[in-house]
């Protein structure tokens, strides 16, 4: 990714989400969410390390993608949700990392979590959370 904002880094993970699985990607957390939905988020903690390469060569950004597929949990939902994930029609592993390659330096899908109940914007979604290491170049 050369130059590009933080801003538009999410904006690039949400276009690629958009679609699989009949994902609504998410750049920022909505108000009114459209299900299934992917939202592109800064990870918890830090998330943006300088210089983690080659002396400014990259830096890595920690992004969490938030999916959600329903407003309750149940076996339909799971069966949904469990198709994003390995060996399912829309693995986001290998979409993630094979497309992204393209708009940054690397990027590594390195876990999923949280495969729950989710409290967003007052209501709540069953879902996951996936967990993203993207090495971008530097902006000044």
């Amino acid at each position: 990714m050369t130059s590009e904002s933080f801003k538009a880094l999410r904006q690039s993970v949400a276009s690629e989400l958009t679609g699989v699985g009949g994902l609504n990607g998410y750049a920022r957390l909505p108000g009114n969410i459209n299900l299934p939905a992917a939202v592109v988020m800064p990870s918890p903690g830090i998330f943006y390390s300088f210089d983690t390469t080659m002396s400014r060569g990259t830096d890595d950004v920690k992004l969490t993608v938030l999916l959600l597929v329903a407003t309750a949990l149940n076996e339909t939902a799971q069966d949904q949700l469990d198709e994003f994930l390995p060996g399912g029609a829309y693995n986001l592993k290998p979409l993630l990392e094979n497309n992204l390659n393209l708009q940054v330096e690397y990027v590594t899908v390195d876990a999923i979590q949280n495969y729950t109940l989710h409290n967003v914007a007052g209501a709540q979604y069953f879902g996951c959370e996936a967990l993203l290491t993207v090495g971008v170049e530097p902006v000044s």
